[in-house]
């Protein structure tokens, strides 16, 4: 084992501390070599665990990224933010859907809905329509009747109007002939008298 090596700009312990590692050498250094590739790559997803176990992975990834240095680490943590940031944008575009289509499927019910409400006061005014078109031909039917009625009382008034016109007429011709007769009479009769006593 070789002293810790320092970092320029740091001394003491905190030198020691945050920058102190281990050299290995022989199998040892191989073994972790490829112990830490093969960690990598299953943190990674470039390989597949040897158990597929979620805690075995975990730590896996755990031990990778613990034995990958500084590096390693913030490229795992960008990676993990990355990760999250976006989870969160396909969570965020998930719930935009959900809501697009919620949105779209309410116009539709709506549309739907008026479309019905639509087809059902056509369907009214329909029968309205033609309710009235019945109710306009009875009326027009009882009005011919009323008028050919109407009509015929005329026809009947205008009958017994000239009927009795016609016996008036003649009433009034026979009524003059038999005054006019009468009082013929009645001067004949004054004359025969004046005659007599003459």
């Amino acid at each position: 084992m070789s002293k810790p090596q320092r970092k320029p700009g740091f001394k003491g312990k905190t030198a020691r501390k945050k920058f102190t590692r281990t050299v290995k050498t022989g199998a040892d250094q191989k073994n972790s070599r490829t112990r830490e590739a093969y960690l990598e790559a299953v943190a990674s997803g470039a390989a597949p665990p040897t158990n597929e176990d979620d805690d075995v992975v975990l730590a896996a990834t755990s031990r990778a990224a613990a034995g990958a240095g500084r590096t390693t680490k913030a490229k795992l943590k960008s990676a993990l933010l990355l990760s999250n940031k976006k989870l969160k944008q396909a969570d965020q575009s998930k719930d935009k859907e959900e809501r697009k289509r919620s949105h779209a499927e309410t116009k539709l019910a709506s549309a739907t809905e008026a479309v019905h409400a639509a087809r059902q006061e056509a369907r009214e005014s329909k029968k309205e329509q033609k309710r009235t078109a019945v109710e306009l031909k009875r009326t027009e039917m009882a009005l011919d009747m009323e008028r050919a009625r109407h009509d015929e009382d005329i026809r009947i008034a205008v009958d017994q109007t000239k009927a009795a016109e016609r016996s008036f007429a003649s009433n009034d011709k026979r009524c003059m002939q038999q005054l006019f007769d009468k009082q013929l009479s009645a001067t004949e009769e004054h004359y025969e008298k004046r005659i007599k006593n003459n």
